[in-house]
């Protein structure tokens, strides 16, 4: 175990930290000490003998998983969580048939349930639905705050886009229909003048309605906001776009848990 995640744990539980691994090393994987993943973390649950047949164990695995599921989704079918517990356990013991190994596949769900770090959820179809608790309460505060957003009345004229920067017909239909609502989303592949829409057009119509001193433009990454910042300053808006963490100012994280000065 490198000496950065002993530090970690010895910082976190004092000297309480060996007897606590000792008793349950998945709690490393939990409070995400740096340098624990599932592996390490199971590696050392087995070299110290304890039980391998342990729901918990299988529930954590199941766990592990969908938190670490990479495809963008809150949601995944119950087959996700199956495959995550196989793969991290492995439920083909001797003896165990199909049947009890499904019943396994589903006590471990159902403790993760119970125990609050999974959440299910039932479709009008009848079909199930399991999230990672952390992923699935996110979920429900964005949606919260996007409703909050569209009872708002929309900030921006529509009227006046044409006289702001070249656009074709189609950009301009685009632009306007984006500003006739509080809360804007424009997709669409690269290349398709996503940029020149956002910065030339709607920036600059909100700096002439707003003033520079009231506008803000952050990005989810560094590379991203370095990109939009460049595309604003060849067209005369000398504004600097920062990351979203950088704008919201991060005070603190633990455990997956971001605190933020605004």
């Amino acid at each position: 175990i490198p000496r950065g995640t002993i530090e970690a744990c010895i910082k976190l539980w004092g000297p309480n930290a060996p007897s606590r691994i000792r008793r349950d090393p998945y709690t490393m994987l939990v409070n995400e000490i740096p340098g624990i993943g599932w592996k390490r973390a199971d590696a050392l649950y087995r070299d110290l003998g304890l039980p391998l047949t342990r729901l918990k164990r299988k529930m954590i695995a199941a766990w592990n998983g969908l938190r670490e599921e990479r495809a963008g989704n809150t949601w995944e079918v119950i087959e996700v969580a199956r495959k995550a517990i196989r793969e991290g356990v492995g439920l083909f013991i001797c003896g165990v048939d199909d049947d009890e190994r499904e019943r396994n596949y589903a006590r471990a769900v159902d403790l993760g349930i119970r125990a609050g770090w999974l959440v299910r959820n039932i479709d009008p179809a009848g079909g199930e639905w399991i999230a990672e608790h952390g992923k699935a309460l996110a979920e429900a505060r964005l949606a919260f705050h996007v409703q909050r957003i569209m009872k708002h009345s929309p900030l921006l004229p529509i009227a006046g886009y044409s006289d702001t920067v070249k656009l074709s017909e189609h950009q301009l239909s685009a632009v306007m229909s984006l500003v006739r609502h509080p809360l804007m989303i424009l997709a669409g592949s690269p290349g398709t003048g996503k940029t020149t829409y956002a910065v030339a057009s709607i920036i600059k119509r909100a700096l002439a309605q707003f003033g520079q001193g009231n506008i803000a433009v952050c990005a989810p990454t560094g590379k991203a906001a370095v990109r939009i910042t460049d595309a604003m300053h060849s067209i005369g808006i000398g504004i600097k776009a920062t990351t979203i963490h950088s704008l919201l100012g991060v005070a603190s994280c633990h455990g997956g848990e971001f605190q933020f000065q605004h």
